[in-house]
């Protein structure tokens, strides 16, 4: 078939000539995106009917190689009603005929030919009877799946059971001559890809399984001794301690490059409950007091001979075990009888099991334990109680234990049924006559008929008995005895945030997850305990240190203790709800009927009917109606799982699908939310495309303040360009991602977090690469912030000089501007308060509102309105009081009309908090730091909180809370000095030294003023070197040291004071000595220091510095 008759065929021939001009062929069609169709001239409608006849192109054979991958083709999927192809972890089993090649030639072939029949159909009849599946007999060997074409939330467990039966059943094979048959088992788990067609006609098997389980598991069985079941590490894990097994370490496999730990399975564990079995025990329980608080009281009337019935129900992982759990460790010491029952799937035809495993585990059964030791264990049980002979007779023979029934014939008759009844509530009732008797039957949804019937019996009777009842089921269960006064049905919900958050944390145990990381296990786990459990271990065994803060895709993955049931719900699915299931998936968590029906391969009936299924079986939501009408996944993981199905190839043309469709279908989804459109580009391997939407939707999101979304939005960005050939273009490209994703880092951690530096500094790489001038001022301001917070100062200035000269030669006034802010911040911290304040007083007279609004977003804050906070303080160094409060004021002015978080924050802590505690207002300082820390935990902004903090720390000090002072001051330093942000730690660290001298403290204060001057030598912030020596001299004389000491102390900062012009400070340090001048007899000289410094001011004499100094000089 050549290009034309193939475009004929799907009604498309009108573009064989556009397609032979561009060098087309039939062979090049499957790769052809929707980009490359768009830049060909197809309509929508064509492109997508090109695509859709394009995806089954390579599976049929119209002159492709038979390596091509398979396409994903609802039509046909829907037509043979199978699944395609598709990827999900699998449990698979391999079991192997010892010596077998010696048995073929002892035995005649038609003899081998039957045994090895026979050996098949024992094998296959284990397996199917516990759910799996014979994928195919190979010779003597047998491959078996579990989990696949049904998933079961057991299947490991499920495998390792068929595994130990078909060892006991093959056992009991015997050749002519005696000689037993002997297998081995192998058994490994893992993702792989599978589903391609084995065979043909009626045998046909969807079977074929690709990746390493199914090889793991052959070389797992070679290994294995006669009749014994080896499993590899990760179906451990799986299975906890539900099984006995020994570690054979780690060993050497044939194909794999590192040794695989594997395990012998010995039997059934010994731990009797499921869920202990399978689930560590964290420190506390998270939640659940109300619930708690009721099953306590509800024991303590049983203690009282007031019996009750407890429903526990809920979905599964919601915790129903786990409060069972922490209900018997709070019982106290008083004693008691525990009965413990528990169901299990795939024994819900197995009469009784529950109760006779109870039996056996009280009696102190063991294995290997012969028929007359067991008997004397039950007598010994039952005694206590004073069984009737017949009682005896009746539970010794439900358990096996009567010589005569020793064929294991248990309740052959309803006679003998109702007896045994009889004997088993008579021997509870009994027991609960001599102590308290706490009944737990769990899992109730797993009973099996006989059982469910005995405890219908316990239901009725517990409400005469000193006994609690506590039942434990999954919502789905219908218990019948709700109705009865005595019985409470508790039904657990999800946790909320906090509580979710708190078991993440738990279960960390020292393992330190970044606040962002928390927040993404939240959001995908929905509130479900289990779930949160799972996917923060999962998470965990990624962690190569003791702080996780970032995630890779990967790790964030469906974790494989969860995704076998998970994969249950969509097994459960026909082909067409199955298909819309993984359509919606790849849209997203939530998708519009309307965009769902874009890209579903599937007539309108059809996905109606589909999505409505979705609802009726409880994997998605229905919201809105009409037009509005969208869908929305339960569980987060549920659409993780269904996503998780689809071959690379099938996500990567339904994601073209989803953004041709957006592009042209929803123009205004696109432009309101472009990192929707960026994701599915990305996707569908459209990095060229993607990067402008992912570029564009950093910006915005950092407008807006929303950093951690630009931060995301910006590096995924990065990674999309990442993989494009270098070019001029692609330079550029990337410049501006580097520069753009500085500024939300700097939000999110602070400017001294590395990652600021290496983005500014590949965005200056860039621009001498390429000649960039005209943004060298933006890379080189970038690159001046993460210096100035991290204490560089010297550096600091050596950058904003560098921005300085380059705005020189330029003609862009913001350039300029920018160049001032950084040059005025840095000498401001060294101390040059005069310098500091005309390269401030620059910045207003060159910003432009109308043009420059939107440099906030670009430089983390506005630096025209951040550079009136600085100055604020600046002047109020310098003394100009009345001035300063009218810089701030102004600052805050514009910071209102920006609206703009960082630069609100910067003017609350700055122009707001640290200039009230200049003032010394505490009310002010107060109100500025709770709205600064109101503003931190709005937008997740850690620096403000640390400001806000100490300055609440500060006003409580002020106000007589000395000891909630030091707990506020202390809590924000520390918060600062995880960011690196040193910006005006000296400042802190005199908040601090002070507070400790007011609590009686002076050395300790006078320890941290060390830390203060080493600060200061290390990092050149020199703006309050002055009043650090002038508390030094305050706490030396609190601590009643040498006068000559303190007043050494308050000449030095009298001198910085006066070196720096910081006239604001002088008053302060000349206020101090002038108190001691008086003390020591001195007033003429108290006068003429104090008197000269306040002489010189002119404004803020309403301020409790101004007014201190006046009333001193009243009394000098």
């Amino acid at each position: 078939m050549d290009l034309e008759d193939w475009l004929g065929r799907h009604g498309l021939d009108r573009y064989t000539t556009i397609f032979r001009s561009n060098d087309i062929s039939l062979d090049v069609l499957p790769d052809l995106t929707d980009a490359d169709l768009k830049g060909l001239g197809l309509s929508l409608g064509d492109r997508r009917r090109m695509l859709r006849a394009t995806h089954t192109l390579r599976s049929r054979d119209e002159g492709l190689s038979e390596n091509s991958a398979a396409p994903f083709a609802y039509g046909e999927d829907l037509a043979s009603g199978a699944p395609c192809a598709e990827r999900r972890y699998l449990t698979v089993a391999f079991v192997d005929l010892v010596g077998s090649t010696a048995l073929s030639t002892r035995l005649d072939a038609e003899d081998y030919r039957e045994l090895i029949a026979v050996y098949e159909s024992r094998i296959a009849a284990v397996i199917e009877r516990v759910g799996g599946f014979v994928a195919q007999f190979l010779g003597d060997g047998v491959l078996a799946y579990f989990g696949y074409p049904q998933a079961h939330e057991d299947d490991p467990e499920r495998a390792i059971h068929a595994g130990l039966e078909s060892v006991a059943v093959v056992g009991g094979l015997e050749m002519v001559d005696g000689t037993a048959l002997r297998i081995r088992v192998g058994i490994a788990t893992g993702l792989v890809v599978v589903g391609d067609v084995l065979g043909s006609g009626p045998t046909q098997r969807r079977a074929v399984v690709l990746g390493q389980t199914p090889n793991l598991a052959a070389r797992l069985q070679a290994l294995a001794e006669p009749d014994s079941v080896v499993i590899a590490d990760a179906t451990h894990r799986l299975v906890g301690d539900l099984f006995e097994c020994i570690d054979l370490g780690a060993v050497e496999v044939k194909g794999f490059v590192e040794p695989i730990r594997a395990y012998r399975v010995l039997g059934r564990g010994s731990v009797a409950s499921r869920f202990e079995a399978l689930h560590t025990k964290p420190p506390t329980l998270v939640g659940r007091e109300e619930e708690t608080a009721l099953l306590l009281r509800r024991w303590e009337r049983a203690r009282g001979g007031e019996g009750s019935v407890v429903v526990l129900s809920g979905e599964a992982g919601i915790g129903k075990s786990r409060l069972v759990a922490a209900v018997m460790d709070g019982l106290g010491e008083k004693p008691y009888a525990c009965l413990r029952y528990f169901c299990s799937p795939g024994h819900e035809d197995s009469p009784l099991l529950p109760v006779i495993a109870q039996l056996e585990r009280m009696a102190g059964f063991v294995r290997g334990d012969p028929p007359g030791e067991r008997l004397d264990k039950l007598q010994a049980l039952l005694a206590p109680t004073s069984p009737r002979p017949e009682d005896l007779t009746l539970i010794a023979d439900l358990l096996s234990l009567r010589p005569e029934d020793r064929d294991g014939s248990r309740l052959v008759s309803d006679q003998k049924r109702a007896r045994t009844f009889e004997a088993l509530m008579r021997w509870i009732e009994r027991l609960s006559n001599r102590r308290p008797v706490l009944m737990v039957f769990e899992d109730v949804h797993w009973i099996d008929p006989s059982s469910l019937e005995l405890l219908r019996l316990a239901v009725e009777s517990a409400a005469r008995l000193p006994l609690l009842l506590l039942i434990t089921c999954r919502s789905e269960f219908k218990a019948p005895w709700t109705d009865q006064p005595h019985v409470e049905d508790v039904r657990l919900q999800r946790f909320n945030s906090r509580e979710a958050a708190e078991l993440a944390r738990q279960i960390t145990r020292g393992i330190a997850l970044s606040d962002a990381l928390v927040a993404e296990v939240v959001e995908r786990t929905d509130g479900i305990p289990l779930f949160v459990e799972e996917l923060t271990k999962a998470l965990l065994e990624t962690a190569a240190s003791n702080t996780v803060s970032a995630v890779p895709l990967a790790a964030m993955t469906v974790p494989a203790t969860l995704h076998a049931s998970l994969m249950a719900r969509l097994d459960r699915l026909d082909a067409a709800t199955r298909i819309t299931a993984q359509a919606g998936a790849v849209i997203g968590r939530e998708f519009s009927y309307e965009l769902l029906a874009a890209v579903a391969d599937l007539d309108e009936g059809s996905l109606a009917a589909a999505v409505e299924r979705l609802v009726d079986v409880g994997l998605a939501f229905r919201r809105g109606d009409g037009a509005e009408l969208s869908y929305y996944f339960k569980h987060a993981l549920v659409r993780d799982v269904a996503y998780g199905t689809l071959l690379r190839e099938q996500r990567r043309r339904l994601h073209a699908a989803v953004a041709c469709t957006l592009e042209e279908t929803f123009p205004e989804l696109a432009e309101r939310t472009p990192e929707l459109l960026a994701h599915h580009l990305t996707e569908a391997g459209e990095p060229a495309a993607a990067m402008r939407y992912w570029l564009e939707a950093g910006r915005r999101a950092a407008g807006r303040s929303a950093d951690r979304e630009a931060v995301s939005h910006l590096r995924s960005g990065l990674r999309a360009l990442a993989g494009l050939p270098a070019s001029i273009e692609r330079d550029r490209a990337e410049l501006d991602f580097q520069l753009a994703i500085g500024t939300p880092l700097i939000a999110l951690s602070a400017w001294s977090d590395p990652a600021v530096a290496a983005a500014y500094e590949r965005a200056g790489e860039i621009c001498e690469r390429l000649g960039e001038t005209g943004r060298l001022v933006r890379t080189l301001f970038g690159l001046y912030s993460n210096r100035i917070v991290r204490g560089q100062t010297r550096m600091a200035l050596d950058l904003a000089e560098r921005c300085e000269r380059a705005a020189a030669g330029g003609r862009d006034p913001v350039d300029r501007l920018l160049a001032h802010r950084a040059k005025g911040t840095a000498l401001m911290q060294l101390g040059a308060l005069d310098e500091a304040r005309l390269e401030f007083e620059a910045i207003p007279a060159l910003y432009v509102a109308e043009r420059d609004g939107g440099l906030a977003a670009q430089c983390i804050t506005d630096p025209c309105a951040s550079g009136l906070s600085l100055l604020a303080l600046v002047l109020w160094k310098l003394g100009y009081v009345d001035q300063a409060r009218r810089t701030a004021a102004e600052g805050s002015r514009r910071a209102a009309e920006l609206r703009h978080a960082n630069t609100t924050g910067h003017l609350l802590c700055h122009a707001g908090a640290e200039l009230a505690q200049f003032l010394r207002d505490e009310s002010a300082a107060r109100r500025y730091g709770e709205a600064a820390r109101t503003l931190a935990a709005e937008h997740d902004m850690p620096m403000w909180r640390g400001y806000g903090l100490i300055a609440c720390g500060w006003a409580a000090a002020e106000a007589g809370r000395l000891d909630e002072g030091v707990t506020c001051v202390r809590q924000g330093a520390a918060e600062l000095d995880a960011l690196g942000a040193v910006f005006h730690r000296p400042h802190h660290l005199c908040v601090l030294a002070e507070i400790h001298g007011r609590l009686g403290d002076p050395d300790t204060g006078l320890q941290i003023l060390k830390t203060g001057y080493e600060e200061i030598a290390r990092t050149d912030i020199h703006l309050f070197e002055a009043e650090l020596h002038q508390l030094e001299g305050e706490l030396r004389l609190r601590a009643q040291q040498p006068t000559g000491l303190v007043e050494a102390c308050f000449t030095d900062a009298l001198a910085i004071a006066r070196r720096q012009q910081a006239k604001s400070s002088e008053l302060r340090v000349a206020t101090s000595l002038a108190r001691l001048q008086r003390e020591q007899g001195r007033r003429a000289e108290a006068r003429g220091v104090l008197a000269s410094v306040f002489g010189w001011f002119t404004e803020g004499f309403d301020t409790r510095d101004l007014i201190d100094a006046r009333a001193l000089l009243d009394e000098l």
